[in-house]
């Protein structure tokens, strides 16, 4: 039936039924690739930016990486001027 959600898990008995006949392995399988296939397109839609990308400056105190636009280090509190 259109719009019927089904039980917790959102499959109606037919689909529930239908899974349960292919498997568990290969169950795993499709759902490793549906996975694969949601992140390959969260990446396209929604890139993160590579930590390379942003720019950084150098602690005096501590010596560590921080963002440029930071004032105080999260490692050391060095606090920059």
């Amino acid at each position: 039936m259109l719009g019927d959600v089904g039980g917790p898990d959102g499959f109606s008995a037919e689909q529930q039924s239908s899974l349960n006949a292919l498997g568990e392995e290969e169950s795993t399988r499709i759902g490793n690739e549906t996975n694969a296939l949601i992140r390959q397109l969260l990446d396209e839609v929604l890139p993160t930016p590579s930590l390379s990308a942003q720019a950084t400056k150098t602690c005096p105190g501590c010596a560590e990486d921080i963002k440029a636009a930071g004032h105080v280090c999260k490692h050391c509190g060095y606090r920059f001027n």
